[in-house]
């Protein structure tokens, strides 16, 4: 694993890994454009309220942005910590695929395992399979979609 700081960026492009995760802060940052367009897959959770779509509308116009610098760049939004039996889940996604963004048919739950893998050894060591499932789905289709032509 190695971790680079915002002030190193273009060093991404100096690694050696078949697939790099870049995990960013939830707020927008002068460098995420630059970030942008490094990237093959940009995925962007949010929860499934309406408040959580409207506060990634910007962060969706920047990857817009860069996908015409670099059309190759794909992105796709996932749902988080989706609520079990929520109504809402359902106009949240009718609100989001009018949007122009894909939205990734993986749901990622509300589990308190998943809130607690980051102090454990991670929720692919955890007992919850249902969790473990959800995860390895959201990769399954990530990969997928970088795949696809």
């Amino acid at each position: 694993m190695v971790i680079i700081g915002a002030d190193k960026l273009e060093d991404i492009q100096k690694l050696s890994y078949d697939l790099i995760i870049v995990d960013t802060p939830p707020y927008l940052s002068n460098r995420l454009p630059e970030l942008f367009r490094y990237s093959d897959f940009i995925l962007v959770p949010t929860k499934a309220g309406f408040f959580d779509v409207m506060a990634i509308r910007s962060t969706l116009a920047l990857i817009r942005e860069a996908q015409k610098l670099s059309p190759h760049v794909k992105a796709g939004i996932v749902f988080n910590m989706v609520k079990p039996r929520s109504g809402i889940t359902r106009e949240v996604a009718e609100l989001l695929q009018s949007m122009g963004m894909p939205l990734l048919n993986t749901r990622v739950h509300d589990r308190v395992s998943i809130a607690r893998s980051s102090m454990t050894a991670g929720i692919l060591n955890s007992s919850d399979s249902r969790a473990k499932e959800e995860i390895m789905a959201l990769t399954e289709e990530v990969v997928e979609r970088i795949s696809a032509e």
